[in-house]
């Protein structure tokens, strides 16, 4: 019966706490409404810095008091032992509290606290009814006030920020106190030292001047003075009755002070613990959750029409939203009104996305929103609006028409320019010059209008759907790669990267697959032929034995006899790979596969195809994003049934393309060039001016693509043996979307001669599709891409030929010429800076890099380029004249890997390989003839530059050296003398007390001791030390071994979650300390402990039982004592 009735009384408790909770924000929000609201107020950021910088100079003043005095102040013992956690809140409020965002909240406008932001009153007055924050309650409070007064994203989002910089105000409080305290208690120290003197063994000597009763004192003085009197009992008398008169003129008793301060000091130290714990919560809570549950735009939005909103990922549901406020801000109306609008809008159509809210948030139903709000709300006034819509509806007419503005008009000026100086030669100039002056200056106005247009305009967002607890079925995805294999170990290593690529995104419903192709061969099989498909199916089957999930699998073509080749090659290289590997899916009828190793069964119904090249790295969680991102209903392919292409929606998913760390820093000439941006269709698909301007970007072969539409797209488009680049064209027909947010990895060549190699290839194959210029069924812009690749491809061959009509017939506007060259090599590194300087981001140290990386790209361009030129035209005439003349050898490829292989890094090979260079040079000498000395003189260290460049390149595509400095004898001693130290440490305090685990740390000053905890990173730091003790001669292998199992059989003990060891267990007791929780960082550093741990341990059966490191190791440890007895 008591229990029943407590358990009542607590139930009518909480709901009498609910219903104030919720009658005092509602009243609050009817005062604020009074009170009015204004866009502009009081920034906290003045007051916070002062606070910040208060409690953090405090730090040295309560520390150096607690540890001098060992004076006990709860407050101070937290404050101390959690400054980490107050640095960081101070940190955290400074970086987020930004003017930028306190622009964005709504202020007071009268009251008590006007000028202040509301969302601060608000808070403020929350904390004043509750010690701690409890979610339920402040979402609760949050949701009464908004049924009076609605609040706006930025408000809801700012709450945790708020909530913080309340409790820095609560610890600036509390670290004043604490300042407070300990300066009264050294002040009654001192005191008492000036008091008692030399009379501390006759305190009755004491004269009436030395206890001045008119004299105030703290209650923390007295308190302080009273407890030090009583360790003189009787003898301090005469002092304790002064100081019960001091007390009693302030109307209390030295008793009633005492205990007065205890109970203030144990508050305290509970406050500030509170507060702490507090912070904690703050850090620990999911506040995205917590917003979805208390904004009002996002309980329309969950209303969709198409019920794809709930379903989105939390980054595009966030995009949703940060739209919306845009609009808000823009119509200067509120977010409901804006959601309001998205759901009628939506509400009025059934088809799909048009009765999706998105689609008139980022899709084509933009404009149609904006025309809504335009005729209620009246249209918008901003600069640059009118400039940016025209952008939007006639973007073609827009970035073309500037591209073509912005070359021609330096094209005319350098022509009148011309003609003044040169009328006799201007006829030349037209024909000589011009096209080539046309070239350059048409991809100087292509990078600044670029980046104009992307400073301009806002990157382009792919809406996601949330596919984290696993891929639905009907969303079943393979990730493929296509590889050509000329050796069984190549399979082996591939199919090693494809478990790497399945490690890093186990998830249902995604399997991975290698796509093999032989090597061309004049034979229809070859005798390594069988070698390499068993070590394939070998090597597949013992993946899916290791997993038990079948989800591996290994197909591989047959060579097919190639008329026009005249050769024995897989059909189509990797197009016809792809193609085939589709209609084996679809089951559209045989094809040259003959290996299918794997459950097929598992690949029914695939919904996506993900492709891969053999160097591409497919990031953790990535094959997610990628499924989530096509299949939105935004991103859903239309097709025009008519012209078979996809005219809405996208078939392929293209994400940003980085490069890896490791072939970036493998050479110099890999690090000089890997960063580069810029449009580059390539490389670094990270320019995304098509897909921001276009609604479309560019395909670059890696992705993911809709398998039926793929295939219906583009299995009978092209004709056969004619098409090397056939990923732009895909792209074109199918439409590809560019994720910006998204990016995979791939390799960079490491030599300079694999580079020109590279570009050989890409320019023979971009030439190949040139005549779909004028094919008129694809977009106007599709075709500009094409032209932009062909133009590209001119670029080094127009600027080797102007530089040498500069130097010969031209010679008169040489300046111009040279000029105009030097620009286009220029205009990247100009650009970038300036954008850095716009952005706000430039300091003196990335000026300095910028221009020492960009200066060095820009001398190595000039200094290879004739022989840059040289391949290129060499590419050009080959790819034309395969296609014209020979119809032969048009699918002629060399994968990266075998690039790389086949290029000897010999200075011979670079000198004969760039042979063309001398060439160059020789017919550059003509320019002697027509130049003065000066000109005559620049003109010969070009060509003495162009001769040394062979040696450049290759010194630039030498690999890194690994180079050890040796350590001098003195510092290798001390070194020694160090780890002698260390392993005392482990030697000493890892034992059967601790349970061979380590303790975290030991401290002698002031004494604590042992801190009987240790974590995971302690744990495999220990188990290495063994390692290491061993390597340096302290102990001997068989201790070391059973050190290592002693340790191993205590983790084998060690409570376990999933067999993850937790972040923080006692060394005694072995329990894991509150709260429990699992830490992938140390858990990860522990992994790799045991990985070098195993690695150690297999060098200990290849070396002998005795060594000379055990007489170093004596050595060490004589050296040792001998410091210590000194």
């Amino acid at each position: 019966m008591n229990t029943n009735s407590n358990s009542l009384r607590a139930k009518i408790n909480e709901k009498e706490e609910a219903f104030s909770l919720q009658n005092h924000a509602r009243e609050l929000a009817q005062l604020h409404n009074w009170l009015g609201l204004k866009k502009k107020g009081k920034s906290l950021l003045p007051i916070i810095k002062d606070q910040g910088s208060y409690i953090k100079n405090s730090y040295t003043e309560i520390n150096e008091y607690y540890y001098k005095t060992e004076d006990i102040i709860p407050a101070a013992e937290w404050y101390l032992d959690n400054f980490y956690i107050i640095n960081d809140l101070i940190n955290d409020i400074t970086k987020d509290l930004s003017k930028k965002f306190e622009s964005k909240l709504l202020y007071l406008a009268s009251g008590d606290f006007a000028e202040h932001a509301r969302i601060y009153v608000i808070l403020s007055e929350y904390m004043k009814m509750f010690d701690k924050i409890e979610l339920k309650h402040l979402r609760e409070y949050i949701a009464e006030y908004q049924k009076e007064s609605p609040l706006s994203s930025a408000e809801i989002w700012a709450i945790p920020i708020f909530l913080k910089v309340i409790m820095l105000e609560k610890i600036n409080h509390q670290v004043e106190r604490i300042i407070h305290i300990q300066k009264e208690r050294r002040f009654a120290e001192d005191w008492l030292s000036s008091v008692l003197g030399q009379k501390t063994e006759n305190i009755e000597l004491l004269s009436k001047p030395d206890l001045d009763v008119s004299q105030t004192f703290s209650p923390v003085f007295i308190e302080k003075v009273a407890k030090r009197l009583k360790e003189h009992g009787s003898d301090a008398k005469i002092l304790l009755n002064w100081l019960d008169n001091v007390a009693d003129k302030q109307n209390m008793s030295v008793e009633k002070v005492i205990s007065n301060q205890n109970y203030y000091l144990t508050s305290n130290g509970i406050t500030m613990g509170n507060l702490l714990a507090t912070i904690k919560i703050i850090n620990s809570e999911n506040w995205a959750e917590f917003f979805e549950g208390v904004s009002l735009v996002q309980q329309i939005l969950n209303n969709d029409p198409a019920d794809v909103f709930r379903k989105m990922d939390f980054e595009s549901r966030d995009k949703y939203r940060h739209e919306i406020e845009i609009l808000a801000e823009k119509y200067r109306v509120s977010e409901i009104t804006i959601a309001k609008t998205l759901e009628k809008l939506a509400q009025k159509v059934k088809e799909s996305p048009l009765n999706h809210v998105g689609y008139y948030l980022l899709g084509k139903g933009r404009i149609q929103l904006e025309k809504e709000l335009a005729n209620d709300w009246g249209k918008v006034r901003k600069s640059c609006y009118e400039l940016l819509f025209f952008y939007k509806n006639r973007p073609s007419l827009a970035y073309i028409g500037f591209i073509a503005i912005a070359t021609f008009l330096p094209l005319i000026g350098l022509s009148v320019i011309a003609y003044r100086i040169i009328p006799h030669k201007f006829i030349s100039f037209i024909f000589m010059v011009l096209p080539l002056s046309l070239v350059l200056l048409n991809g100087i106005s292509v990078c600044v209008i670029n980046k104009l247009f992307l400073n301009l305009l806002p990157a382009t967002f792919l809406p996601k759907l949330d596919f984290g607890n696993g891929i639905p079925e009907e969303n079943k995805t393979i990730v493929v790669v296509p590889v050509i294999f000329n050796d069984p170990q190549n399979v082996i290593e591939q199919i090693n990267q494809l478990e790497v690529h399945y490690l890093c995104n186990p998830e249902p419903n995604l399997y991975f697959a290698i796509l093999g192709d032989f090597k061309d061969a004049p034979k229809e099989k070859m005798p390594n032929d069988n070698k390499i498909i068993d070590a394939g199916i070998t090597a597949i089957r013992k993946l899916n034995r290791k997993y038990e999930n079948d989800k591996f699998f290994y197909f591989h073509r047959s060579r097919k006899w190639n008329e026009k080749e005249k050769i024995w090659m897989g059909w189509e290289r990797k197009r016809g790979k792809l193609l085939e590997f589709n209609s084996l899916l679809l089951n559209e009828g045989e094809t040259s596969y003959i290996v299918k190793s794997g459950n097929l069964k598992l690949l029914k119904n695939i919904k996506y195809v993900i492709t891969l090249d053999s160097d591409t790295i497919l990031p953790r969680g990535t094959a997610v994003r990628l499924i989530g991102t096509i299949a939105h209903p935004m991103q859903r392919a239309i097709i025009d049934e008519e012209n078979n292409k996809v005219v809405g929606g996208y078939g392929i998913i293209q994400p940003r393309i980085s490069i890896t760390a490791s072939s970036a820093f493998s050479t110099p000439f890999a690090t000089l060039f890997s960063g580069r941006a810029g449009i580059d269709p390539y490389t670094c698909a990270i320019s995304d001016i098509y897909q921001d301007l276009f609604g479309e970007g560019i395909f670059t072969g890696k992705g993911i693509y809709d398998l039926n539409v793929f295939q219906k797209i583009v299995k009978n488009r092209f004709p056969e043996n004619t098409i090397l680049s056939h990923d732009l064209l895909e792209g074109i027909f199918t439409r590809t979307a560019l994720a910006t947010d998204l990016q995979l990895f791939d390799g960079y060549p490491m030599k300079y001669i694999s580079y020109v190699r590279r570009i050989h290839r890409w320019i023979r194959g971009d030439w190949q599709i040139a005549r779909y210029i004028l094919y008129s069924r694809i977009a106007l812009i599709s075709r500009w891409k094409i032209i932009d690749n062909l133009r590209r491809s001119l670029e080094a061959p127009s600027q080797l030929l102007l530089l040498f009509l500069a130097f010969t017939l031209f010679n008169d506007i040489y300046g111009f010429l040279v000029g105009l060259v030097l620009l286009s090599l220029c205009v990247p590194l100009f650009l970038n800076i300036v954008n850095n300087i716009i952005n706000r981001t430039i300091t003196l140290r990335i000026l300095k890099y910028e221009m020492k990386v960009g200066f060095a790209q820009i001398f190595f361009t000039l200094a290879v380029l004739p022989h840059l030129a040289v391949v290129q035209v060499d590419a050009i005439l080959r790819s034309i004249g395969r296609q014209i003349i020979t119809r032969r050898k048009l699918l002629e490829w060399e994968t990266s890997a075998d690039s790389e292989i086949n290029t000897k890094c010999t200075l011979k090979n670079f000198y004969l390989y760039m042979s063309p260079n001398i060439i160059v040079i020789l017919i550059f000498f003509l320019g002697f003839y027509y130049v003065d000395i000066f000109i005559g003189a620049i003109l010969s260290i070009l060509a003495t530059t162009w001769l040394v460049s062979p040696y450049i390149a290759y010194r630039l595509s030498l690999p890194y050296k690994e180079e050890v400095d040796s350590i001098p004898l003195r510092d290798k001693i001390e070194l020694k003398k160090i780890s002698r130290q260390i392993w005392a440490f482990f030697d000493l305090f890892v034992n059967e007390q601790n349970n061979f685990l380590p303790p975290d740390n030991v401290q002698l000053d002031p004494y604590k001791g042992v801190a009987p905890r240790t974590s995971p990173t302690n744990i495999g730091l220990t188990l290495l030390t063994y390692l290491v003790a061993e390597d340096f001669g302290y102990i001997t292998k068989k201790n070391s071994l059973e050190k290592i199992r002693k340790t191993l059989n205590t983790i084998k003990k060690l409570p376990k979650w999933k067999g993850h060891i937790y972040n923080w267990y006692t060394t005694d007791t072995l329990e894991p300390l509150h709260p429990i929780y699992v830490s992938t960082v140390d858990n990860g550093n522990f992994a790799t402990y045991l990985i070098a741990l195993k690695n150690g341990l297999k060098e200990f059966t290849k070396r002998p039982l005795i060594e000379k490191s055990m007489l170093e190791g004596i050595k060490d440890t004589r050296n040792l004592i001998k410091v210590n007895t000194e």
